[in-house]
């Protein structure tokens, strides 16, 4: 049977310098279907994953008293990207505001400079069903380094070498890809099948 989740992130997106220590999370949750029996759903009946975490085994889309789970991410850090499912994995992006001002070369007009606020960005890819690290090296994050502050919402196409790609940008003018290409898992349907 197939499993519907609801994969959201929190995050101010219309204030993202504001400076708030509230803690904010990204929640994957099971859509129940049968609402009458499930109730109102909080953090209790998801399982909190830790950056820390160990990897596990445990798919908590199908654990029994487990409709799900949560990652909260650091402090003052935002989700400010809509999440990409693709392969079983979650990718999407935050925002941690800096206090400082910097100085970065226009790239329109050489020799001139542009003053812009700091913040860091990283891009989480994670396993769908239990938050463990879905990169290509097993971690949970990209931390992006340098001038790169804000990433674009991810997506994905199919190559001319028959392979699915990942992308996002930057906004200093990088497109990064966060999983390595991969062969798109297909099988031949026929007119047989219902």
């Amino acid at each position: 049977m197939p499993v519907l989740a609801i994969a959201i992130g929190a995050g101010n997106r219309d204030d993202i310098f504001e400076l708030n220590a509230v803690p904010h999370e990204f929640y994957v949750v099971l859509d129940e279907r049968d609402f009458s029996t499930v109730g109102t759903l909080t953090t209790g009946n998801l399982h909190e994953v830790n950056l820390a975490d160990a990897a596990t085994d445990v798919n908590y889309l199908n654990e029994p008293g487990i409709r799900g789970w949560y990652l909260v991410v650091g402090e003052y850090e935002k989700v400010n990207t809509t999440a990409l499912i693709l392969s079983q994995r979650i990718i999407f992006s935050t925002f941690k505001p800096g206090t400082e001002i910097i100085i970065v070369p226009d790239p329109d007009d050489p020799g001139a400079f542009l003053c812009r606020r700091s913040g860091d960005a990283k891009t989480y890819v994670l396993s769908f069903f239990n938050g463990n690290g879905g990169s290509d090296d097993g971690s949970r994050f990209i931390q992006h380094s340098g001038e790169t502050a804000i990433v674009s919402d991810a997506g994905y196409y199919l190559g001319a070498d028959g392979q699915i790609h990942s992308y996002l940008g930057t906004d200093d003018g990088k497109i990064i890809e966060p999983v390595a290409p991969e062969i798109p898992a297909l099988r031949t349907l026929t007119w047989k099948e219902d």
